[in-house]
């Protein structure tokens, strides 16, 4: 079976793109971290993370420090996957720097070796290998780390090509663990990037449409339809929070944001459409796209076309990927706009830009099919040409260098720990509050609240805070911790409801004489059923794989015999 293949995880093509990786994440070895608006979110999630572990508890539902200690939907509704990582890293070796470094190093090796398996689906591995190693180095890519700080998308740009991988496995072979691959990979994804889910649900549709066969289609679309759904029990445990809570998060709902309009973000658009303070759109970010895609364009475009008309060949064995190359570059401009005015749930993605991950995944295959020729090229009359597509190979590998990491902000090695400290006395975005919650919740910070009478903490947890109230006049006793209607609570062992105060803390109705409160957080069957999903179906993939494992080795025995 060609998922464990020894062959997979060994020779020179594979220490090769180690090497670019390593090479590639390198300077933030050396010079920090890239500084980025969504910085602080990230570490702060992280921070969550890493004190559920400490506790015990490896699946949190709340945070006990976040927001001042008001918690938030962070934990609950953005995807876990590259924060568990990230902390994960740091139980390990204990430095924030050293382990940011690690993860982001390792994936940046899993997406160039994600597509360098890919790229194996249409030619030869020694072609192949260029493709891995020009979507490690391409612009956007290096740019969604280095530039912006982008954790997540990134680690979800380096997880997608997996996706797309099984896909074309699946169409193309007739193997049960294709299959499993896709499940695997959709979940992991599910769990890293929504937006990329959502962007990554559209061109796998496409991509998968341009793979099928009349004669094969049942058998293929069987398989598909196998791989997606076990990919969405997989990762169940989290989206069912998301479809019943998404309502509840504040978004831009409270505080508008007009950035994330997505009809700011089309690429190629005239300047002259921007007004107003919507000009700083196009200046700040817009304008930067732009100038990546035409990079990219130029180096996809030199790399293909020359061969194509020389050697007077067709792009027929990569139509597919041309398809998925046209189709994301298409999403990625102004001519698209009907289709996100149509679609709400792509609105929710809110940049357009975004697809630029896929016309990079699809541009490093195309790129990389006839450049084991282009040494020859030099050898011979075409040698004009070959100078042309060098030039613009070495473009891009000098725009990644100089514009991209040269260029970006770091945060000094020595200062990354103290950084995460302060963020995590700090509140976090509003777009992750609820949506009862306003900034003035945060102005009052005592856990308690219970105008004269005397509040006793005996336990503040997570997901469980008791307390004693002395007795007193009828209170609301106010708890810092922002509202949301999983927030159980009992009175002297008597439900009660709790309520929202006017800035989005939770109110406790308290009796008169003294009284024991118990507040808890409680999942809703729902959720409870997806996790209880998730997990039958992680363990059916590990067993799966297990047996697999068991029965190469009973099998290469046998033979050895």
């Amino acid at each position: 079976m060609r998922l464990f293949s020894n062959k997979l995880f060994g020779g020179k093509n594979f220490y090769l793109l180690i090497v670019i990786a390593v090479v590639a994440i390198l300077p933030i070895y050396f010079f920090g971290l890239p500084t980025g608006i969504d910085m602080p979110h990230h570490y702060q999630c992280a921070l969550t993370y890493y004190e559920s572990f400490s506790s015990g508890n490896f699946f949190p539902s709340w945070s006990l420090n976040r927001n001042l200690g008001f918690g938030g939907m962070e934990t609950r509704l953005y995807p876990p996957l590259s924060h568990y990582s990230l902390a994960l890293a740091f139980l390990v070796v204990k430095n924030w720097h050293i382990a940011s470094w690690l993860v982001i190093t390792f994936f940046t090796f899993c997406g160039g070796y994600g597509v360098y398996l890919w790229a194996c689906e249409y030619m030869p591995p020694r072609q192949a290998v260029y493709a891995g190693c020009l979507y490690i180095l391409f612009p956007y890519h290096l740019s969604q780390i280095y530039s912006s700080f982008l954790y997540a998308e990134y680690i979800g740009a380096c997880i997608i090509p997996f996706v797309f991988l099984f896909v074309a496995r699946i169409c193309r072979n007739d193997k049960f663990w294709d299959v499993l691959g896709l499940a695997i990979s959709l979940a992991a994804l599910i769990l890293t990037h929504l937006p990329l889910t959502v962007i990554g649900s559209v061109c796998f549709l496409v991509y998968g449409l341009s793979l099928l066969e009349r004669e094969k289609i049942r058998l293929q679309f069987g398989k598909l339809a196998c791989g997606i759904t076990a990919g969405l029990a997989a990762s169940s445990f989290f989206w069912t929070k998301v479809l019943q809570e998404k309502a509840w998060l504040a978004k831009s709902l409270v505080y508008p944001d007009g950035w994330s309009d997505y009809r700011l973000h089309f690429l190629f658009t005239p300047i002259q459409t921007y007004e107003g303070a919507a000009v700083y759109v196009y200046n700040d970010a817009t304008s930067f796209y732009d100038l990546m895609l035409l990079v990219m364009l130029t180096c996809v475009l030199a790399c293909t076309i020359p061969f194509y008309v020389r050697a007077r060949q067709t792009a027929k064995n990569l139509q597919s990927v041309w398809i998925l190359f046209g189709f994301s570059l298409f999403m990625t401009l102004i001519f698209s706009r009907f289709v996100w005015d149509a679609l709400p749930l792509l609105q929710d993605v809110q940049f357009p830009w975004r697809f630029l991950t896929i016309v990079c995944l699809a541009g490093a295959v195309l790129a990389a099919e006839k450049l084991d020729i282009l040494a020859e090229w030099f050898q011979n009359k075409n040698r004009p040409f070959a100078l042309i597509i060098g030039g613009c190979l070495f473009a891009v590998i000098a725009f990644s260098a100089g514009r991209i990491i040269y260029n970006a902000s770091y945060l000094p090695a020595e200062t990354v720990s103290l950084m995460v400290k302060v963020k995590s006395q700090e509140r976090g975005f509003a777009f992750w509050w609820t949506i009862w919650t306003k900034k003035e919740a945060l102005l009052d910070t005592n856990k308690i609240s219970a105008g004269y009478r005397t509040p006793e903490i005996e336990t503040w947890e997570p997901t469980k805070r008791d307390f004693q109230i002395s007795s007193g006049e009828n209170e609301n006793v106010r708890v810092a911790t922002f509202y949301h209607p999983n927030w159980k609570a009992t009175v002297n062992n008597l439900p009660i409801e709790i309520q929202s105060d006017e800035n989005g803390a939770i109110l406790i109705p308290v009796p008169p004489q003294n009284s024991t409160v118990k507040l808890y957080f409680q999942e809703t069957s729902l959720q409870q059923i997806g996790q209880l999903i998730s997990g039958l179906t992680w363990f059916g993939i590990i067993f799966f794989l297990v047996l697999q494992l068991f029965r190469a080795k009973f099998t290469s025995a046998k033979t050895i015999y």
